[in-house]
Parts: C-alpha cells; structure tokens; sequence
C-alpha cells in the first residue's frame, strides 16, 4: 500500500493472478492517497484509479486529483473513499443533514465536467445504505466507485 500509517490513509491496486495486465504507467501522490495505473488488461486500454479522500472540506484536492485523472488512456475505471458524502439527505443518518460541503461540490462539479457517473447511485437511486456508521458522530463513510 502506497503511503499508509497504520491507522490512516493508503491506497493499492489488486489484480487477479489470471488476468492479463500490463501496466504502462503509475502515478501517485507522496501521501498515499491516490494512485493511478494506465494499463493494458487482457489487452484493452484501462485507466484505474483509487482515491482515499482528506477527512476534512479540502476542495483543491479533489480538484487537483480531478484534473490528473482526466487524462484518462482506455476505459477509466475508479474507487474512491471521499470521505464526504454527495447527497447527505440519503447519505446520512441526521435528520438534518448539513449543506453539501465545498469538497462535494468540488467532486460533483468534476464528476459533470469529465462525464462520470456514481454507479451504485445511479443503479440505487433512493437507497440508505452505508459501508461504515458511527454512532458517536452519527456520520457515514460510503465508498463510492465510478
């Protein structure tokens, strides 16, 4: 894993020993937070991309991650732990969800501008489910990917 602490942070990309992947190119951040493989697997063009997003409202990085990966070679394929929520009236438990954070719209706005799409949304429009809860804060942690 790129970059991790035992307790933070840090990204991998895992393939399967039966597929074919020949990787042309790797990016990546001094933090362990994101990492991006151009390759070929079995032969067809992808871009892969793992995003651990700051826990904090950090518009520039994602952003910044935005603009990187936008130079996609092949079919893009993306992970992300944004550590941020899209929609916080179904990505939230609080009754009274705050306002959509600057990163989220820093990450919304990208996601327009480069033709992305939340697949798991996109498929569960109206679902409540979450991949991490804590009840002390009453905050959720969705890994989205793209």
């Amino acid at each position: 894993m790129e970059g991790c602490s035992r307790k933070s942070r840090g990204v991998v990309i895992l393939c399967h020993k039966q597929i074919t992947m020949k990787v042309l190119s790797q990016e990546k951040d001094s933090t362990g937070r994101w990492i991006i493989l151009k390759c070929d697997i079995n032969q067809e063009p992808y871009t892969l991309i793992n995003i651990y997003g700051p826990n904090n409202d950090d518009a520039l990085f994602f952003k910044d991650i935005l603009l990187v990966a936008a130079q996609i070679y092949g079919k893009c394929v993306m992970v992300w732990d944004y550590n941020l929520t899209l929609n916080p009236s179904l990505d939230k438990t609080n009754k009274n969800p705050l306002p959509l954070s600057t990163a989220a719209k820093a990450v919304r706005e990208g996601m327009h501008d480069l033709g992305l799409v939340d697949t798991w949304r996109t498929l569960n429009p109206l679902e409540r489910e979450f991949s991490f809860f804590s009840v002390e804060t009453k905050s959720v942690r969705i890994f989205w990917e793209i």
